[in-house]
């Protein structure tokens, strides 16, 4: 059975959770991660890479921790190496030939409780740009009201 996780907040929060995962990882507690879904980048894609098994895969879909604009460093390269790692970017409009195939299987997948996701709410136009801004900053991950 792979381990799979994936890096969903660009926050610090989400990292030491990352971070806290892996150092159970050390110490036998849990297993490394086989595969990563990675969205954030950064700190978070720094501690992932951290716990990765040998060759581990790495689905890159998403930079969000460099959509403000800035560049996005990547501290642990070594890891790439030493775990012989392997990293592939991709966009999702490369694969619009099985989107009605894939929006299907997730769809029967949350419906039966397979698959769970959290998302954060905010209501009103007027909250827009302050809702906008903390999902660049990783902060939007429970309901706000």
């Amino acid at each position: 059975m792979w381990n799979i996780s994936v890096s969903t907040r660009a926050s610090t929060t989400g990292a030491t959770a990352t971070c806290n995962r892996c150092a159970g990882a050390a110490r036998g507690r849990a297993k490394g991660i086989d595969c990563l879904f990675e969205n954030v980048g950064g700190v978070c894609l720094d501690a992932a890479l951290a716990c990765m098994n040998p060759f581990g895969r790495v689905a890159l879909c998403g930079m969000i921790a460099g959509y403000n604009g800035q560049d996005i460093a990547i501290h642990n390269v070594r890891a790439l190496l030493v775990a012989r790692l392997e990293i592939r970017g991709f966009i999702v409009s490369d694969h619009m030939d099985v989107w009605p195939q894939a929006l299907a299987e997730l769809g029967r997948a949350v419906a039966t409780g397979q698959l769970k996701f959290r998302e954060s709410v905010a209501q009103g136009l007027a909250a827009a740009p302050e809702a906008f801004i903390g999902l660049l900053q990783g902060e939007t991950l429970a309901s706000s009201w």
